[in-house]
């Protein structure tokens, strides 16, 4: 497992809060957060019981967990890497992440058609 991208995820959902946050009392919109991660690893924990993991990375997955339980969170969703935004920015990424990314920011949209993984 991933510790630092079970961070990442808790780092990304804070962020979003503070967005929601912004957009609500600008917008009186409340949004949904979704999480995006191309790590399945990291998705599985957040969706099962299973807590076989470091003894310091507990905390951060039953917070992840309560959160998406309450909705706060609305879900952790695993998408491939091929259509990982980050990937680009955080190390060599291949053609198709960089196109892809290269759109969205020329467009400013992310299209979200067979984006979910089964």
């Amino acid at each position: 497992m991933s510790h630092a991208e079970t961070l990442a995820v808790v780092q990304a959902f804070l962020l979003c809060q503070w967005i929601q946050s912004f957009v609500c009392e600008r917008e009186g919109v409340k949004l949904g957060i979704h999480v995006f991660i191309d790590s399945r690893v990291v998705r599985d924990l957040v969706h099962t019981s299973n807590l076989a993991i470091e003894k310091y990375m507990i905390p951060y997955v039953q917070a992840l967990r309560h959160l998406r339980g309450t909705k706060e969170l609305e879900d952790v969703v695993w998408i491939t890497g091929s259509m990982n935004l980050a990937d680009p920015l955080t190390k060599r990424g291949n053609k198709t992440t960089i196109k892809l990314l290269e759109q969205v920011l020329k467009t400013g949209k992310y299209e979200f058609n067979n984006l979910y993984a089964a």
